[in-house]
């Protein structure tokens, strides 16, 4: 059975999703399908410390009428262990118990996992990403085609 996940973070940028993969001993030929999506009244916030990329990585809050562009992955159930691992579930990154629904470009609504951090409550470090992060960020959006306005806001992110 085939499952989905929607990527809003570095995990849109599939080269950086697949190295890790291997490194990690997941198969990354299971992931079936990748097409971009969106996610309604959401919108991204840099409130979570990624010790593995040294600074800030991509979160969600709350934000109705807002939306994030981002791709839904589709891959073989064997896989979702890979995701859960990946982002820390349920420890830094929870899904939650309910997929959410996203729609594809095409105006499916497809119900997916959606990973959404526990912000970082001790103030002690700065949450806004790297250039590095950012890079994986705007060059997966261009990839996958989002629209321009939803690049350049993440052009402006400091």
């Amino acid at each position: 059975m085939n499952d989905f996940t929607f990527a809003y973070g570095s995990n849109m940028h599939l080269n950086d999703l697949k190295k890790w993969m291997i490194e990690n001993n997941f198969d990354p030929s299971k992931i079936i399908s990748v097409q971009a999506a969106i996610l309604t009244d959401y919108d991204l916030i840099w409130n979570y410390y990624s010790t593995s990329r040294k600074g800030g990585a991509a979160n969600l809050t709350l934000a109705s009428g807002s939306h994030v562009w981002g791709i839904l992955i589709e891959f073989n159930d064997d896989l979702r262990g890979a995701f859960d691992t990946k982002e820390g579930h349920p420890k830094y990154y929870s899904k939650g118990s309910e997929r959410i629904p996203v729609t594809t470009r095409d105006g499916k609504v497809i119900p997916a996992w959606v990973y959404i951090a526990k912000p970082n409550t001790d103030g002690t470090r700065d949450a806004r990403p790297t250039r590095a992060y950012k890079g994986l960020l705007c060059v997966a959006a261009e990839t996958f085609g989002c629209p321009m306005e939803y690049r350049e806001k993440l052009t402006r992110i400091e």
